[in-house]
């Protein structure tokens, strides 16, 4: 057997030799753990390199198929995290068992992989084999019930309200669905969102309509008129005034009205839609001989700007 080449003397490296790992790095500690995971648990928390991911997931016969798209614990949701620098230890361990199989975490392992990224994670070893069947039952908590554990009041309007701008800004489909941590961007980027949703809500009473969805249309027009906005949506309720059928106010209040005695279904989104084209034309002073929104079909029509 050839001797290894000498590094040169500036001290890189031979060309095609294996990476220099350090003694205590993770992938080299590795079967130390898994040896004293066979007597006992513990948590350990080290940087998953993809190398160190792989390794664990050649330790996982028989586990579930993996969930590769999806917005979220998919992988795709999991390693895009990652890229934007969102993942957070939060307690959540990938699982060894006490033979060294993997337990939990094949979604978050690939994850790392996909991204390429080294990632901070906390690795559980020396629990039974079949206590993987008791992972991963609880419901996960839903961006409302993240933003109630904060203290915001209309927890569920507000992350409505916030997927929706998330959306409008980031010129997304509306059913996308941001992060936590994108969502809790989203408020701190605007936090007088909140206030839209006490003037929206006054909507929803009367027409049903929904007050995440209208609160977030309401606060992207106020962002391009506030006082234009606000003087929209007094008249928008009360319809005070309004008799010329050709009014901008005047057909989104029918629509909206249809909309509350069933007479037809507008999805949320639609809803948005309208009032965003509503408020243009208002904004601009022109009357509208119908008031409509194609979403699909040949003449579909991309979601409106306010202010465009």
């Amino acid at each position: 057997m050839l001797a290894e080449s000498p590094p040169a003397d500036n001290h890189e490296p031979t060309i095609g030799a294996p990476p220099v790992r350090h003694p205590n790095s993770p992938i080299n500690r590795l079967d130390t753990w898994l040896k004293r995971g066979a007597d006992e648990i513990f948590t350990v928390t080290a940087t998953v390199t993809p190398e160190l991911a792989q390794r664990l997931l050649d330790r996982n016969p028989g586990n579930r198929p993996l969930r590769w798209k999806g917005d979220s614990r998919s992988v795709e949701a999991y390693a895009r995290a990652m890229l934007r620098g969102e993942w957070l230890l939060n307690g959540e361990a990938i699982i060894i068992s006490s033979d060294g199989q993997l337990n939990d975490g094949q979604h978050r392992l690939n994850g790392v992989i996909e991204s390429g990224m080294a990632i901070p994670m906390h690795l559980t070893f020396g629990v039974e084999r079949d206590s993987r069947h008791t992972v991963d039952q609880g419901a996960a908590r839903t961006p409302g019930q993240v933003l109630a554990m904060m203290g915001e009041k209309t927890y569920n309007t507000l992350a409505h309200a916030l997927q929706f701008v998330w959306a409008y800004d980031g010129d997304r489909h509306f059913q996308n669905r941001p992060t936590m941590e994108q969502l809790l961007k989203t408020l701190e980027q605007h936090p007088n969102i909140r206030d839209t949703l006490h003037q929206a809500s006054l909507l929803s009473s009367d027409f049903r309509a929904s007050i995440g969805y209208m609160g977030g249309s309401h606060y992207v027009c106020r962002r391009i008129n506030e006082q234009v906005a606000d003087d929209f949506l007094a008249a928008v309720k009360t319809g005070l005034n309004i008799s010329d059928p050709k009014s901008a106010v005047f057909r989104l209040r029918k629509r909206l009205i249809d909309h509350t005695a069933k007479r037809e279904n507008i999805p949320a989104v639609e809803q948005a839609a309208l009032y965003i084209k509503a408020f243009n034309a208002v904004l601009q002073n022109r009357s509208v001989g119908q008031l409509v929104w194609r979403r699909y079909g040949p003449a579909a029509e991309d979601f409106p700007v306010a202010g465009a």
